[in-house]
């Protein structure tokens, strides 16, 4: 009997001649600092420097990761996602090597254009990701799996951060331009957010710990409402203690999301443990370990006597300071994470074989808490 031939490499996969001489610089790491100076004292010649910069940046950061693809096994890099996405990858490489040095405004509209446009197509790659490792874990090394996953969010977030404070200083910029042209005060701080006078690109100078949680409870609250199909059930309350007057420099999109994860997992945790059984409530998989929330792929039901609603443990955010850090706290009276899951918190490998097929259900994620 013939012998199936082996599934063949992903195109470009041995074209290293190019990807090698990017993949040997470092990448340049930027903090949020010098994102907020540049942005603080922007004028027409530092924003093609900031372009360029991400003009030559890009590439390099995308070739880490292709020879990263490389490296994994042969029967991982051959699986339909990993390989999609080593496709995505090698194309904006390409494409990013391809732009050549930006010099007059127009180049620099031209190339925020191929920006934007390649932002869209990678909101893909979570989802493309967390099912390639969900089919192909088994066959990585141990640890390796969550290395690779680690390293490859990371250098995500980076590319996007650069990308969207890039695209978000040019837009500052045109706006002021036209507003000077016409006379009229300008328009940048509408693109700026609500604390204009503190926001430089996506950069948030003046980030309000306490509003932050409101703001992240007042979007649960929205979601839950649409989600539960009894509208007796009443949801713990939310409090902030310790420190809620606390500013500090981020991006407001990043804490949000990662305040909303947290609080959603509580709020979850909370309904399981306290709620009666009855009338029947989905939230999806338990966060904390990607099972059915409750016994062999039930949903978890949840009920309330609408005269007398049952009040439920509140969650507790407590905000504090470290030297030079804020400290947030989630504390709830869920049951907590089971001591089994402890060694597995944080792996990416042990969660999406157990939950990551759902990512199929996703067709991009940017993370952020508005999807």
């Amino acid at each position: 009997a013939r012998h199936a031939m082996p599934p063949r490499p992903p195109p470009s996969f041995y074209q290293n001649a190019i990807l090698e001489q990017y993949a040997s610089r470092p990448a340049n790491r930027v903090t949020l600092r010098q994102l907020t100076v540049l942005g603080k004292t922007l004028t027409p010649p530092k924003l093609l420097s900031s372009a360029n910069y991400v003009r030559s940046e890009l590439p390099v950061r995308l070739a880490h990761r292709l020879i990263a693809m490389q490296h994994l096994p042969f029967i991982v890099g051959v699986n339909p996602h990993i390989e999609r996405m080593y496709q995505l990858y090698w194309e904006a490489f390409n494409a990013f090597r391809a732009v050549p040095p930006i010099e007059t405004p127009d180049d620099n509209r031209r190339f925020c254009e191929l920006l934007q446009a390649k932002m869209r197509e990678h909101l893909i790659a979570i989802p493309q990701l967390a099912l390639g490792i969900s089919q192909t874990a088994d066959h990585l090394p141990p640890g390796e799996a969550d290395r690779f996953m680690n390293e490859t969010l990371r250098s995500r977030i980076g590319r996007r951060v650069l990308s969207e404070q890039h695209v978000a200083l040019t837009r500052m910029l045109e706006a002021d331009a036209a507003a000077a042209a016409a006379g009229t005060p300008s328009t940048s701080a509408g693109l700026r957010g609500a604390t204009s006078s503190s926001r430089i690109g996506i950069v948030d100078t003046r980030v309000v710990a306490g509003d932050t949680v409101r703001y992240v409870a007042d979007v649960l609250e929205s979601h839950f409402a649409r989600i539960l199909p009894d509208r007796s059930v009443r949801l713990p309350e939310i409090r902030v203690t310790g420190r809620p007057e606390i500013t500090f420099v981020y991006i407001p999109e990043q804490i949000q999301y990662i305040l909303y994860e947290l609080i959603k997992n509580s709020i979850q945790a909370t309904l399981r443990q306290h709620a009666a059984h009855g009338k029947p409530y989905t939230t999806g998989y338990d966060a904390r370990c990607g099972a059915p929330a409750t016994g062999a792929g039930a949903p978890l039901r949840v009920t309330a006597t609408p005269a007398r609603p049952k009040a439920l443990p509140p969650i507790q955010v407590t905000i504090g300071t470290g030297e030079s850090k804020v400290l947030f706290r989630v504390s709830d009276q869920g049951g907590g994470i089971p001591r089994g899951l402890n060694e597995h918190l944080w792996s990416f490998a042990y969660i999406s074989k157990l939950k990551g097929h759902h990512f199929s259900r996703v067709p991009h994620l940017a993370g952020k808490i508005e999807e």
